[in-house]
């Protein structure tokens, strides 16, 4: 069963004047990357970059699962049927 993806960024100003942010993609194992900025639009920029990154290699990993080996290629093929 297919559940999708999720993901999404943030972000929240902390006591000392800086804005903390955060982004997550579930395909990654729904680990989030998180940094700090001096303002909320450098934060927000931030926190978009990063996702689009992160969307970006969840596409480039998914990609790759759904190549099949080349009968040529030298490298180990795991058969899950072996």
């Amino acid at each position: 069963m297919d559940v999708g993806h999720a993901s999404g960024w943030n972000v929240w100003p902390l006591e000392n004047g800086d804005w903390a942010w955060r982004a997550w993609v579930s395909s990654n194992g729904g680990l989030p990357r998180s940094g700090i900025e001096t303002s909320e639009a450098k934060a927000q920029a931030a926190a978009q970059g990063e996702l689009e990154l992160m969307l970006s290699e969840a596409n480039g990993a998914a990609q790759e699962r759904r190549e099949l080996p080349v009968q040529d290629d030298p490298r180990p093929y795991w058969n899950p049927q072996s």
